[in-house]
């Protein structure tokens, strides 16, 4: 996306002079993993993405995306084929050394912005661990962005994300290629799941050849919906950014003035 600042499309001298200022990084983390027979395998990891470049562009000078992590813990789709995955405690490990050598080339905050619900044990784990990293780690999924009170007002069948349901086939419909709209399921699919019980968490137990693997109803979906789903997660992920960024250049600022008064 044009204006969005990425770590690796950048010289080491740029990302050292964009650290010296006010600045957060956003590393966007999700999957590739079986998503039914409709939404493409990229998904997670490319929705995470598109909210983070979003929020990059926005913020200009002041945010850089990191490299996306493309694979996540997706063991529990392995069943079904099309799905790459790593280990918990590789996830574990993985996210602690990326954050401890971000802080060691200087930057001083890191957002992951998450696009896989099997991410989210290993990665809150990684994160408690890095309480004495001078840089400062945050984590969230983009759904818990918008909350889940908008994901289920503006759903018309399903009442939380689900996997390849209507939440994550709508934002997929929003984004050109993302689903093979003639393989796009009906409702009641054998394998859909039930969800939205609220603190409840459980494994995905499937079984190779059987099932569609959706959980949720992806009729119902619309790109419209979809659009909507993205904007807020953008919007919410860029005023986070800024309740860093904006105290730090009211400090840099009133240092300045200070050192001008003196002068």
């Amino acid at each position: 996306m044009s204006g969005c600042t990425e770590w690796a499309r950048s010289t080491a001298p740029e990302l050292r002079e964009a650290f010296a200022r006010p600045c957060v990084g956003l590393w966007p983390i999700g999957a590739t993993e079986q998503h039914g027979p409709h939404v493409i395998t990229g998904f997670d990891h490319l929705a995470a993405q598109e909210v983070v470049q979003r929020a990059v562009a926005a913020l200009g000078q002041h945010a850089v995306m990191l490299p996306p992590l493309t694979v996540g813990c997706s063991d529990h789709w392995l069943g079904l084929g099309a799905t790459l995955s790593i280990r918990q405690e590789t996830m574990i490990s993985l996210i602690r050394d990326v954050c401890r050598s971000a802080s060691s080339a200087g930057l001083a905050h890191l957002i992951i912005v998450n696009g896989h619900m099997g991410n989210v044990g290993a990665a809150m784990s990684a994160v408690s661990s890095l309480f004495d990293l001078p840089c400062r780690v945050q984590f969230v999924s983009y759904w818990d962005l918008i909350g889940a009170g908008a994901v289920s007002s503006l759903l018309a069948a399903d009442n939380a994300v689900g996997h390849a349901g209507e939440f994550e086939t709508s934002i997929a419909l929003s984004l050109p290629g993302y689903v093979r709209e003639h393989e796009l399921p009906g409702s009641g699919e054998p394998f859909a799941l039930p969800i939205g019980q609220v603190g409840i968490y459980r494994p995905v137990r499937v079984e190779p050849g059987h099932g569609n693997g959706v959980v949720g109803d992806p009729s119902r979906a619309s790109a419209r919906t979809g659009a909507q789903l993205v904007e807020l997660a953008c919007a919410a992920l860029e005023r986070l950014c800024r309740s860093i960024i904006e105290p730090e250049l009211s400090s840099v600022s009133d240092r300045s003035e200070r050192g001008g008064t003196r002068s």
